[in-house]
């Protein structure tokens, strides 16, 4: 999403702009296969300029989600949390998921989950008094760990019913890091 000035999520705030972008991610969702620009522009009646109003090109839509996905979730998670505990991080984190399921699962089935992964990195100052003196090799592996349960999850498209389990899953991961994985590092 490439307009002359503002962030991805100040962007997505003009009706029209969502709106065109909503219509995109549609096609972009849908289609498993190759798209062109002209694809785009014929299936949802928009112009070619209009298009590159919003993306650099086809093969930009996907790092676009993947930015606008952390940024809103970077900008949700610090209006909740405020130097609270890690329990309440990572239960924000898991209903930011649940809120914004779909465009989440469209992009980790089209990235193979590195946004999942983006998202764990982001956390990681957020949850940081628990690495602290944890090397970024531990917290890879964390990081992967977590990546796995949220794929579990996924299966049950992001249930509310499975957020308990999820999150009790994580937390157990979060709070026994250091004694389960410290060993790699000697």
């Amino acid at each position: 999403m490439t307009k002359t000035s503002g962030t991805l999520l100040e962007k997505m705030k003009d009706r029209r702009f969502r709106r065109t972008e909503e219509a995109i991610f549609k096609l972009f969702a849908e289609k498993d296969f190759d798209l062109t620009v002209n694809t785009i522009v014929n299936k949802i009646d928009i112009s070619s300029s209009t298009f590159y109003r919003h993306h650099h090109g086809v093969t930009c839509i996907l790092a676009d989600y993947e930015h606008l996905i952390i940024e809103y979730y970077i900008k949700d998670m610090s209006a909740k949390i405020n130097k609270t505990g890690v329990k309440i991080v990572i239960y924000w984190a898991l209903i930011f998921i649940m809120n914004n399921k779909e465009l989440i699962k469209v992009v980790a089935k089209k990235d193979n989950y590195s946004i999942i992964y983006q998202m764990i990195m982001a956390s990681k100052i957020m949850i940081g008094e628990v690495f602290i003196n944890v090397p970024d090799k531990i917290f890879n592996i964390y990081a992967l760990e977590v990546c796995g349960v949220i794929m579990e999850w996924q299966k049950c498209d992001y249930s509310e019913e499975k957020l308990r389990e999820v999150g009790r899953n994580i937390m157990y991961l979060t709070e026994t890091v250091k004694e389960r994985l410290g060993p790699l590092t000697n």
